[in-house]
């Protein structure tokens, strides 16, 4: 279920409210044993800061697998523990919650998204639905299946105002699909997303795809 360099959404109990992004957290596992694992100290989600928790603090916290599977469980911190780095070490739950995934109709749609690498970089969508989105990129960056990375996709509201949605993705399958301007297709899976964020998405794809049979009924008539 673990593995080093996993990246782990972390949520403090109790939850009071599940959007209050002051109580999202990120980390990455960095070793693991029969009974115990260990974490980076976290990040917000909202001020890009790494917090300190102090020991027997409880946990709710969601992972995706290489298979794109996502589990929550709770757990609890055991000990801060400082060596080059700063790391917590965690109990390793006992059970599991599967999270169900839903399928999204995917729609062409150009718009703007940063993929918050070493350094950001600015992309366009190809296609993109609530479970996830394809960007054009440029060949030379360098991203690999199951990389988790944090992006931030900019769309409409249905009054024309612009709405930033911050989440992480999961690389799934790339592609070449030019050599002369060596560009690649990266299909990414929303791995990590609020579903206040993913509505707003859909709806937002549902309108463009309102838009664009408007528009092939027109050239038609």
């Amino acid at each position: 279920m673990f593995s080093i360099g996993q990246t782990i959404k972390i949520q403090q109990l109790p939850i009071q409210n599940e959007i209050n992004l002051d109580n999202i957290f990120y980390s990455k596992v960095v070793s693991v044993n029969d009974t115990s694992f260990y974490i980076e100290q976290p990040t917000n989600k909202r001020t890009r800061k790494t917090t300190f928790f102090f020991e027997q603090t409880s946990f709710l916290m969601t992972i995706t697998t290489k298979y794109g599977e996502v589990y929550q469980y709770e757990t609890l911190s055991i000990k801060n523990i400082k060596e080059t780095m700063p790391i917590i070490q965690c109990q390793i739950p006992k059970s599991y919650e599967r999270i169900q995934r839903r399928s999204f109709a995917r729609i062409n749609v150009l718009t703007e998204v940063t993929l918050k690498l070493k350094k950001p970089i600015l992309a366009t969508t190809i296609d993109l639905s609530g479970g996830g989105v394809k960007v054009y990129i440029r060949k030379n960056i360098q991203i690999a299946i199951n990389d988790a990375i944090e992006i931030s996709l900019l769309i409409e509201s249905v009054h024309k105002e612009k709405i930033l949605i911050d989440t992480v993705a999961t690389v799934v399958r790339y592609e070449d699909i030019n050599e002369e301007t060596k560009e690649r297709a990266i299909s990414f899976k929303f791995t990590d997303i609020l579903e206040s964020d993913r509505s707003k998405i859909i709806q937002y794809c549902f309108r463009k795809e309102l838009e664009q049979k408007r528009l092939q009924k027109g050239e038609h008539t």
